[in-house]
C-alpha cells in the first residue's frame, strides 16, 4: 500500500513539475553561481584540474580524461531540458547518439529547434515521457549522463538502480549534480557558515536584485518543504540520498565534492552585486571558505564517475 501511495503522489508531482518547467523563465541575470565565471573556474578546477568556464565543461573534460579517444556510441539523459549539455558532448565527438527523456514539452520543442540549427537532429531522440516507465532494455547504453537533473528525481535510489540496469557491462555513469539536503532543508551548520560569510560582506552587496529596495537577511533563509513543493515539486526532491545510492549501486565510483554551501547558499542572489574584476579577491575569499566547508563534510554539489563492472 505504501509503494502504491508513493507512486500516486510522485505521478501527481511529476505533472506539477512538468507545468513548472513549461512556464519557467529567468528574467534577472547573474543571480546564480553558474553565472559567475570566477566561481565556475573554481568549480571545474575541483572536478578536472582545469579552470574551465562552461557549466558542464569540467564534468565533460573529466569524462574525456578518464576515457581518452573513446566514443560512447549510445547514451541516455533523463531530465535533459533543452539538451544543450548533451549537444556539447555530440559536438565534442564524445558521444555518437543520445536518447533524451524530458517531461516539459516546451523544453523539448526548444531543444529540437536548437538541434536543427546545430545539425544534430539525426543524433538525438527526444521522448516526452517518464524514462523509468519506458521499458528500456537491460544493457542498452554505453553512457548514462546526469548533469543537474538527478536531484529532480523523486526516488533517486530507483533512478540510480535503473542507471546501472540499463548500462552495458563496462558502460559509464557520469553524475554532476546537487547532492545537498532534500527540499533545501539546510543544516544549522550550513546556515551558520552562510551567516559568517554574509556578515563580512559590505551591506550594499546584500541588496536583493528581485526587490531592490530590500536586502537579503544576514542569515540565509530555509524555506519550508511546503513552499518548495508549491514552487517546484521536483526541486531537490530526494537529493540528499544521491551519494549514498551511487556508492550502493556503483561502489567503484570516483566521487568529488564540489562545494556550494558558500557560493550557492550564502551568495545566492548576492552574486548579482559582485563584480568579477573589482570583487575578485572577495569572491576568492568566499571560495576558500567554501573549500573549508567541504573539508568539514559540507557540500551541496558533487561529481561522480563510475564504470559498470560485471553484469
Amino acid at each position: 500500500m505504501f509503494n502504491f501511495l508513493r507512486h500516486i503522489k510522485n505521478h501527481f508531482h511529476r505533472k506539477q513539475a512538468a507545468l513548472h518547467w513549461n512556464q519557467h523563465e529567468s528574467k534577472i541575470k547573474r543571480v546564480d553561481w553558474w553565472e559567475s565565471a570566477g566561481i565556475l573556474r573554481h568549480y571545474n578546477q575541483r572536478i578536472c584540474g582545469q579552470p574551465l568556464e562552461g557549466v558542464a565543461d569540467g564534468a565533460q573534460q573529466a569524462l574525456l580524461d578518464a576515457f581518452p579517444g573513446h566514443i560512447f556510441e549510445r547514451a541516455v539523459s533523463v531530465g535533459c531540458g533543452t539538451a544543450s549539455k548533451e549537444m556539447q558532448l555530440l559536438e565534442r565527438k564524445l558521444v555518437s547518439r543520445f536518447d533524451l527523456f524530458e517531461i516539459s514539452s516546451k523544453r523539448i520543442t526548444a531543444g529540437q529547434a536548437d538541434a536543427e540549427r546545430r545539425n544534430l537532429s539525426a543524433q538525438l531522440n527526444f521522448y516526452e515521457r517518464d524514462a523509468f516507465k519506458a521499458k528500456v532494455k537491460d544493457n542498452t547504453y554505453d553512457l548514462v549522463y546526469w548533469d543537474n537533473s538527478l536531484h529532480h528525481m523523486f526516488d533517486v535510489e530507483d533512478a540510480i538502480k535503473w542507471s546501472r540496469r540499463v548500462l552495458k557491462p563496462g558502460g559509464v555513469l557520469l553524475m554532476n549534480d546537487f547532492v545537498g539536503p532534500s527540499r533545501f532543508q539546510w543544516t544549522d551548520e550550513m546556515l551558520e557558515a552562510g551567516r559568517k560569510v554574509r556578515e563580512m560582506l559590505p551591506k550594499e552587496k546584500l541588496r536583493n536584485p528581485f526587490v531592490p529596495e530590500t536586502f537579503f537577511p544576514v542569515t540565509p533563509e530555509k524555506y519550508t518543504v511546503e513552499a518548495m513543493i508549491e514552487t517546484d515539486p521536483s526541486e531537490a526532491a530526494d537529493s540528499e540520498r544521491i551519494i549514498e545510492n551511487i556508492r550502493k549501486f556503483f561502489p567503484e565510483a570516483k566521487i568529488i565534492p564540489t562545494g556550494g554551501v558558500i557560493y550557492s547558499l550564502a551568495l545566492g542572489g548576492v552574486i548579482h552585486n559582485l563584480d568579477e574584476e573589482k570583487d575578485a579577491d572577495l569572491i576568492q575569499k568566499c571560495l576558500q571558505i567554501d573549500d573549508e566547508c567541504i573539508d568539514n563534510g559540507m557540500t551541496h554539489y558533487a561529481f561522480a564517475i563510475a564504470q559498470k563492472m560485471g553484469s
